[in-house]
This record gives structure tokens, C-alpha cells and sequence, in this order.
């Protein structure tokens, strides 16, 4: 495995901008979005950061070949949470190459270039806000303060074809139950992207039509849709009951 380099990510970002998403302004908007999250921050790391940390990822999954050489890097293919620890493959939702970098050292100084933003953001102590913790940590009136990024660095490479249907991340808990995660962040280390919006519109619909589902009291109108439908996301992959599922939230940050 390569080291890393003692000045890596030291430094602040000489260029980086914050850009704070409203979705009810965005093209089109979401107004389903618009209690969520999400911010974008440009030139966050340089592009020789970005290649350095390709790299450290890569020679992470390298090997010792019987002829004393290294074999090369790595992308197994990229499976999805199945609970209880386990993964399974399901090209249904997801379709990429996938390393999982296990590195404490560089999500310690991610978070320390990271913290700026995450003031300004006002993220970094959470408190009274059900829509990110649930509604019974804000009932409880419990503080939430950022502690570290997790360690467990996943990265993920899209080549022609490849794909990561819209989906909801789920919440990890530190098995001692003292951290648990309530907001993602993903680093995109290189290439353009456009996003087609053809393809984006049914799903921007069907988050709006449930949108609409809700009254302003935040319970289900039931006069639009039957009982046997209502069914909310855990953020685990399962399904809650509409009343059971008011002490769990979901956060939407994008892919990943």
C-alpha cells in the first residue's frame, strides 16, 4: 500500500466556493426537496489531490504477485447493502466499479479542510431538526456534534453504460451506538458529466407526486392514495408503516 504523502490535503483549498442548493429555485425545482440539504462546494481539492487520492485508492487493492511484482489495481464490481452485514449484487440498481479504502488518516484531513464549510453550513451541531435526526431525538431535545468523517472511503467509477438508480443512503451506527452518520459527501475526482434530463424527469415526478400526497400537518392524505400504498423508506433498504415511519428521516444528498 502507498503512504501517504506527509503534505496531502494539509492545506486549505486555495479556490473553493460553497454553493448552498435551494431546490425550489433549482432547473427544474424540486419542491419536494425543498426542507433538504445539500450544498456544492467547487475546487474543493486541486486536480493533482484528486489523482493523488485515485492513486492511493488504487494501490490499496494491489498484491504481491509469486514473481515479487505488484498486481494491478483493483475495481470489483459494486453490490448493494443486503443488512445484517451482507451485500449483495443487483444490477437492477446499481452498475460501476467500486473500491472500498479503509483510511482513517485521510478522512481526518478531509474533515479538517472540510470543517469551514460545514460551519458555514451550520451542520456542524444539529439540534431541533426532525427532518435530519428523526422526530424523537428532536422531541428529546439532543445535540448532535460532528465527530470525525467515516473512515471507510468508498469510491466509485462509472465507465459507458454504468449507472446508480435514484436511492436513499442508510444510516450507519457505530456498533458501540456513540456516532451514527446523518449526512453524506461525495468528492467527484474527475471527469465532466451532464445529467439527462429526459431520463431525470420521472423521477422528479414522482418525488413531487408524493410530495403532494402530504398535507401541511405533515400527515398522509389519505383520500389520494389507499392504505395498502402507503409505505415509507427506512433508510436500511426496508419499508415503515406511514405512522411507524415519523421517527425515522430521510436525507437526500444525491448518488453515491
Amino acid at each position: 500500500m502507498a503512504s501517504i504523502p506527509e503534505n496531502f490535503l494539509r492545506s486549505p483549498s486555495p479556490n473553493a466556493t460553497l454553493h448552498k442548493i435551494n431546490f425550489e429555485h433549482t432547473k427544474p425545482a424540486i419542491l419536494a426537496y425543498k426542507n433538504n440539504f445539500a450544498a456544492i462546494i467547487d475546487n474543493f481539492m486541486t486536480e493533482s489531490e484528486c489523482k493523488d487520492l485515485l492513486h492511493l485508492a488504487e494501490q490499496s487493492t494491489r498484491t504481491n504477485l509469486p514473481d515479487s511484482t505488484l498486481s494491478p489495481p483493483k475495481w470489483e464490481r459494486a453490490m448493494v447493502n443486503a443488512g445484517n452485514g451482507k451485500e449483495v449484487m443487483s444490477v437492477d440498481s446499481r452498475k460501476s466499479g467500486r473500491i472500498i479504502f479503509d483510511s482513517p488518516e485521510i478522512a481526518q484531513r478531509l474533515l479538517h479542510r472540510l470543517m469551514p464549510f460545514v460551519r458555514e453550513c451550520e451542520i456542524d451541531q444539529i439540534k431541533d431538526k426532525p427532518s435530519v435526526t428523526g422526530l424523537g431525538p428532536a422531541k428529546r431535545r439532543e445535540v448532535y456534534n460532528i465527530s470525525r468523517l467515516n473512515e471507510r472511503l468508498r469510491f466509485l467509477r462509472y465507465e459507458g453504460g454504468d449507472y446508480f438508480r435514484p436511492h436513499v443512503d442508510g444510516r450507519y451506527v457505530t456498533p458501540d451506538e456513540k456516532e451514527k452518520s446523518l449526512y453524506t459527501i461525495h468528492l467527484y475526482l474527475n471527469g465532466e458529466g451532464e445529467q439527462d434530463m429526459e431520463e431525470l424527469q420521472p423521477y422528479i415526478d414522482e418525488a413531487e407526486k408524493k410530495y403532494y400526497l402530504f398535507e401541511e400537518d405533515g400527515e398522509i392524505d389519505l383520500k389520494e392514495v389507499g392504505a395498502e400504498q402507503v409505505e415509507v423508506g427506512d433508510g436500511d433498504g426496508g419499508f415503515l408503516p406511514a405512522k411507524q415511519s415519523l421517527e425515522k428521516s430521510e436525507t437526500l444528498l444525491g448518488g453515491g
